[in-house]
């Protein structure tokens, strides 16, 4: 319980920073390799968020969350605001349905019960 809550709560932040860093980005304050490490580490709570967190409807409470995080930083315009969140949460909405497909459609390992004289022998 505790795990998820932490790696829900660390991607919305890594998501703050993905969106601070871009607009530090777009204002020439920040450098290219400073976002590209924000991303980094957005993707990887991300992809943690994913393995750990089975409910789909948690995970796509987070993806809208995450979707609003990234554009946080970004308040010009409001009309503009709320349709880059939209494009944002849909295409992590496309992502998580993806990745649960794959998990779903993976295999299990399951390692055959040997007997110890066989593997002495």
């Amino acid at each position: 319980m505790w795990k998820e809550v932490c790696i829900d709560v660390l991607t919305v932040l890594s998501a703050l920073w993905v969106s601070f860093a871009y607009r530090g980005y777009l204002a020439e304050t920040v450098g290219l390799t400073h976002l590209l490490f924000a991303m980094s580490v957005f993707a990887i709570f991300g992809l943690l968020g994913t393995i750990f967190v089975r409910s789909f409807v948690r995970r796509t409470v987070l993806a809208l969350v995450s979707s609003f995080a990234l554009v946080s930083f970004f308040q010009e315009a409001l009309s503009l605001l709320v349709g880059s969140a939209a494009l944002v949460f849909l295409l992590l909405l496309i992502g998580e349905m993806a990745a649960y497909k794959e998990i779903e459609n993976g295999l299990r390992l399951k390692f055959l019960p040997l007997p110890v004289r066989t593997l002495k022998n």
